[in-house]
């Protein structure tokens, strides 16, 4: 009928499989030690930008990762660094994501307010205060400045907005946020 395993220990668990789980055990527990550590560090500092703090806990997690294999530590390396970065990369999107959204923004105010917010309060309350927010950073990033009662783009604005279109035009991009239609 076929073959008889009974007696073959390595059909059931070989040393890959101990890699593997190894390697899943591991690359979660960084991911999670990760989550921890950026959270904590958003909280407690102004001082580095978010993103950075990102790649920091990112970097030093794969050091970690690479130290815990050269001690001995049954992982597969790939598998693992693709686990690692990928739940880096999960974290960092979400946290983009929720970050400046507008749409959050808004439906935390609303919800703050009972469920209902007139058009007028939930303007002055996150559109009108994340356009100043933004103009400011503009302006302190050299990237337009003042006119009277509006913004002019600088030279460095439109440097930055020609790459950002090539960049958009590369990627297929032709409308903005996430809910529309990309097409």
């Amino acid at each position: 009928m076929g073959e008889d395993y009974s007696n073959n220990e390595s059909f059931f668990w070989d040393k890959n499989m101990t890699q593997v789980i190894g390697s899943l055990l591991v690359s979660g527990a960084l991911v999670i030690l990760h989550i921890i550590f950026v959270a904590n560090l958003l909280r407690k500092t102004n001082l580095l930008s978010p993103m950075i703090i990102h790649f920091v806990s990112s970097g030093v997690n794969l050091v970690v990762l690479l130290i815990l294999k050269d001690i001995g530590i049954p992982l597969n390396l790939w598998l693992s660094i693709s686990i690692l970065t990928f739940g880096c990369a999960s974290v960092l999107f979400l946290f983009g994501a929720l970050y400046k959204s507008l749409s959050i923004r808004q439906l935390l105010i609303t919800n703050m307010n009972g469920g209902r917010i007139s058009l007028d309060l939930l303007d002055s309350n996150v559109t009108q205060a994340s356009f100043s927010e933004r103009a400011e950073l503009l302006c302190k990033l050299g990237l337009v400045g003042r006119i009277g009662n509006g913004y002019a783009i600088s030279e460095a604005g439109i440097l930055l907005a020609q790459r950002i279109r090539t960049i958009r035009k590369i990627l297929g991009i032709t409308t903005n946020g996430l809910y529309g239609n990309n097409k």
